[in-house]
């Protein structure tokens, strides 16, 4: 136990400046924090200002107080601007910052004159724990030429980059390959299609990243579709009822896309299977208005409709005049289809078909590139079985039509 006299001439040792609390404890053999505690004690009991904050010298008050260059009476703020009030507020913080790092800057430019502080004595345990020579901050904070070893080690890394560098330039790759055979599609699609034909596994954040870093952005229309029209009174909009499809050929829908190419005007109808996006039949013709397009398509279906006569089916169609004409409409109950119709003027009622017809004009011209009418029959049946085998569908978790029958499909 340390006799309170002793204690007191511990602490004015302290206080006066004489010793720090580091130095008084390695002198009279107790701990930092206790020469500490007697310094706090003496300033209480003798109404002293309690220090909470690390003790500055004479020099780092000064700088504290005023800019290196200037120095600034009341008078001078007060006559200061709001602007020029916030810059000096900023040079003072400055100023702080260095002084606690135990530097001042004087001048400015090619002027501009770094001086050490000496903190030693502070009861700084930073400084007073240095012993001997060492690199004042400001030197080290200062801009030296790259050591050639240092050069040369990141020139070997450059020369001869990480395997993880490798594979990501070589996914950027493939993903530019992609997207300039497939642009009008996202990263989510090239991803998807990706995995398909290659078997290489990447998460769609990983594709994002790719895509984004080589500058790839789908390129694609966007429809848009007028307010619901009147329900058509022949046949009733079973699509409005909930329908829950759970296999293939319960629901089939169908719709005519036009499109034109150099020498001649071209109309596409189509057959799909709701359940899983696969096209059973489509028919192709270049004559504006023909009624044997539907007709031919719909025989198609109805061939493959002959292999399950058991199985009630639905074509849910729009109201154009040849799906609601006699002859297509007599062909249906003879082969237990029931026809479901959408409502004047709404194309949202056969959304599934209304995308497809999008997608499909999107991709004929602007991925493979169909321009002329030369040999379009093989092209546009070429595109078919491309739809059906090789494209990965958002709707089916990515996976092609094909592939989902073959998981899924009962029968």
């Amino acid at each position: 136990m340390i006799p309170k006299e002793q204690r007191i001439a511990i602490a004015k040792e302290i206080v006066d400046g004489s010793l720090s609390s580091r130095e008084a404890a390695e002198k009279y053999g107790i701990s930092k924090s206790l020469a500490a505690k007697y310094a706090t004690d003496y300033r209480r009991e003798n109404g002293l200002p309690v220090r909470t904050s690390t003790p500055r010298t004479p020099e780092t008050k000064a700088i504290m107080l005023k800019s290196s260059n200037d120095s600034f009476h009341l008078e001078d703020y007060q006559s200061m601007t709001k602007d020029q009030l916030i810059e000096e507020l900023i040079k003072s913080k400055i100023n702080e910052a260095r002084a606690k790092k135990g530097y001042e800057v004087k001048g400015d430019g090619q002027n501009k004159e770094f001086i050490s502080l000496n903190r030693k004595n502070t009861d700084c345990s930073k400084w007073d724990g240095q012993g001997g020579d060492y690199i004042p901050l400001w030197v080290a904070d200062m801009d030296f030429p790259v050591a050639e070893p240092v050069l040369e080690a990141l020139k070997k890394r450059l020369e001869h980059p990480s395997k993880r560098l490798l594979s990501f330039v070589s996914d950027l790759a493939l993903f530019k390959e992609y997207h300039a055979k497939y642009p009008s599609h996202g990263y989510r699609w090239l991803n998807a299609k990706i995995r398909l034909d290659t078997g290489l596994k990447m998460s769609d954040q990983y594709a994002h990243k790719c895509c984004k870093t080589a500058g790839i952005m789908s390129i694609s229309k966007h429809y848009r579709y007028k307010k619901p029209g009147d329900p058509f009174k022949v046949y009733p909009n079973l699509m409005a009822t909930g329908l829950n499809i759970t296999g293939p050929l319960q629901c089939i829908t169908s719709d005519m896309t036009a499109f034109r190419l150099k020498g001649g005007y071209y109309e596409l109808t189509l057959y799909m299977d709701l359940w899983n996006n696969e096209i059973l039949s489509y028919s192709l013709s270049g004559r504006k208005g023909d009624r044997m397009t539907y007709i031919s398509g719909l025989k198609d279906l109805i061939s493959i409709k002959q292999k399950y006569p058991g199985l009630e089916m639905i074509l849910h169609t729009d109201q154009g005049s040849v799906y609601a004409s006699k002859d297509f409409n007599e062909l249906l109950p003879l082969y237990n289809i029931v026809h479901s119709m959408s409502r004047a003027g709404t194309p949202t009622d056969n959304a599934a078909m209304e995308a497809i017809n999008g997608w499909i004009k999107t991709e004929m011209f602007t991925d493979l590139h169909i321009t002329s009418n030369e040999n379009i029959e093989n092209e546009i049946k070429e595109y078919i079985t491309f739809f059906n085998e090789e494209r990965p569908a958002y709707s089916l978790n990515y996976l092609t039509p094909k592939q989902y029958k073959e998981y899924y499909a009962q029968f």
